[in-house]
């Protein structure tokens, strides 16, 4: 009887003591997962972000995530304590007492690097290389997604060149170049075509060999031939020189990428009355929808309160923006400005002529 009486205490208190194991299993499962899940939607904020900014003719920001480090400690602490009486009736009696405490703490340190310097800047203001359109290509990305986002003109064939500015009053020309990559999509999704890329000094070729056995049509043809693109020897080579047989093309810089697809947001009506922002409109007034050079491309819609059916959202200048999560067309453009903004970064976070702001929280 005194046995079991004392044995109850002892257990509470040994299973107090052995509950102390290493947490760093579960505490990595549990970071690295959610840091991830942040990063990702972090990131694409700060695209959507940047891309209405421009749209209000604001400054876009760069601002990187460095490192993420610190330290998770978690302490278990417990006493026990207590009298037994043992009387000569035989019956026993006691007072016990005990206590537990759990100490937690969780510190970490996260380094932010504004890409703002010199190696940076030139490469956000620069033209993408041919290069860069053959990684994407070879990816599997669909030839007229990058086409359309980074190419201002192949060919006689104009891509809204405005459009890489900041918002232009005046209509955009853009229609053979739409027609043209879409005749390029069907050679794509037949297997028709094989991309190659070569450089000799300056001068650049993107090169889609087309299978002998894919035929045009005549309308194919001659929307091909009114984009000022031909073909030659089986081939259709995109070049950033002009030569004969090949087709010269002007690819825009990440600024031009970003204020293109800045005119896919639809414009709240109270900011178009303020003049806010810049409106294309027509000769006789009528308001140009730009939809008609973005669509299938970005579409970034404006409510009052935050969107419960929102793929991304950020809240700017009293409205939020938001991409709608059914929306897949914008969500995969999305993806393709992710990696194209990675091709250029090339300065590292952290590098000795960035400042970086370390965080501790």
């Amino acid at each position: 009887m005194r046995l079991s009486f004392l044995k109850k205490y002892v257990i509470i208190f040994v299973a107090l003591l052995t509950g102390c194991r290493s947490i760093g299993p579960a505490v990595l499962h549990n970071d690295r997962y959610n840091y991830n899940l942040a990063m990702n939607y972090t990131s694409k904020q700060e695209l959507l972000l940047n891309i209405v900014r421009l749209r209000y003719d604001d400054a876009p920001m760069v601002l990187r995530v460095g490192n993420i480090s610190g330290s998770t400690r978690i302490s278990h602490g417990g006493s026990l304590s207590g009298r037994l009486f043992f009387p000569a009736s035989g019956t026993t009696s006691g007072d016990f007492g005990g206590n537990a405490s759990i100490d937690y703490s969780d510190n970490p340190i996260i380094s932010y690097t504004p890409m703002d310097n010199k190696d940076f800047t030139t490469q956000f203001l620069g033209s993408l290389e041919l290069y860069d359109l053959g990684l994407l290509l070879q990816s599997s990305w669909s030839l007229p997604r990058v086409f359309r986002v980074t190419l201002q003109q192949a060919g006689t064939a104009v891509n809204a060149p405005s459009s890489a500015r900041a918002t232009s009053s005046h209509v955009p020309k853009y229609q053979n170049f739409i027609d043209m990559v879409y005749v390029l999509r069907r050679m794509q999704l037949a297997d028709a075509i094989t991309v190659f890329y070569a450089r000799q000094g300056p001068i650049e070729e993107l090169m889609l060999v087309i299978s002998k056995n894919f035929k045009l049509t005549p309308k194919e043809r001659a929307t091909l031939k009114k984009a000022g693109v031909e073909i030659y020897q089986d081939k259709i080579i995109f070049t950033n020189t002009p030569q004969p047989h090949k087709v010269y093309v002007i690819t825009r810089s990440m600024l031009g990428i970003l204020n293109y697809l800045s005119k896919g947001i639809i414009v709240p009506p109270i900011d178009a009355k303020k003049r806010i922002l810049t409106q294309t409109t027509y000769p006789d007034g009528k308001l140009f929808d730009w939809q008609s050079v973005l669509r299938g491309m970005m579409k970034i819609h404006w409510s009052d309160s935050k969107p419960s059916d929102a793929a991304v959202a950020i809240s700017y200048r009293g409205h939020w923006y938001y991409i709608s999560d059914s929306d897949a067309d914008s969500k995969q453009t999305l993806i393709l400005l992710a990696n194209i903004s990675g091709l250029i970064e090339t300065s590292p976070p952290g590098s000795d002529a960035t400042p970086t702001l370390t965080r501790g929280i």
